[in-house]
């Protein structure tokens, strides 16, 4: 038993070793303004490209401001979803912290009856 589940363990930090260098490899483009704004960011979210159409510098400094940081924002989104997506196929997920795989090691998702329903967690302010 013990065997077993130290051989998923190990299948599994492999699976997520091998995902977490492409999520760091990988690069995300960001567009804002119609595209007048467009930026690209590594898997680490280092700024790596930042093109900003002359048209839209005349329309001052905040307006160019609040475009960078659209576009970085919609580059980080697509970064987050794409992190999301690749833990699920590697079978790791909200509910699913551990992953289950079959016989062969591969993922799979739990099933509906084996899922629980859980309320956020405990808040832990020191205030009160």
């Amino acid at each position: 038993m013990k065997g077993n589940l130290f051989k998923t363990l190990q299948q599994l930090k492999l699976r997520i070793d091998t995902v977490q260098k492409e999520l760091r490899e990988a690069r995300y483009e960001g567009r804002a303004g119609g595209g007048a704004v467009t930026l690209t960011i590594s898997g680490a979210g280092e700024l790596l490209d930042l093109n900003v159409d002359p048209s839209v510098l005349s329309e001052g400094a905040e307006t160019v401001s609040a475009l960078v940081k659209s576009a970085f924002a919609d580059a980080h989104a697509r970064k987050e979803l794409a992190a999301g997506e690749a833990l699920k196929r590697v079978g790791v997920g909200p509910g699913n912290p551990f992953g289950t795989f079959d016989e062969a090691g591969k993922p799979r998702s739990p099933s509906t009856e084996s899922r629980v329903e859980r309320s956020s967690p405990p808040s832990f302010d020191r205030r009160r």
